[in-house]
């Protein structure tokens, strides 16, 4: 059970009560949807993720989850771009 939200631009926060688990098996089934996606205009649609849970950190609060997420967020789109020999 959870919520998404847009927290501004194209980014999106989702706050769910949910397992490790069960979000493993929600990202690669993402994973799988974008890599059947695309459009008019565009042929591969990408989006980066970041993930933090109370289970792996245990002492933190929601807004130090909600920062841990947004960093490894953009470790994830900086990973992407370099696979992909993208300059930005």
């Amino acid at each position: 059970v959870g919520r998404c939200y847009r927290t501004g631009g194209d980014e999106f926060a989702v706050i769910a009560s949910t397992s490790p688990k069960e979000v493993n098996i929600l990202l690669e089934q993402l994973a799988q949807l974008l890599n059947n996606t695309k459009g008019k205009f565009v042929s591969k649609v990408s989006v980066s993720v970041g993930v933090a849970s109370i289970d792996e950190f245990p002492n933190f609060t929601i807004d130090d989850l909600e920062k841990m997420a947004d960093k490894k967020m953009y470790e994830n789109k900086k990973n992407y771009y370099k696979k992909n020999d993208i300059i930005r």
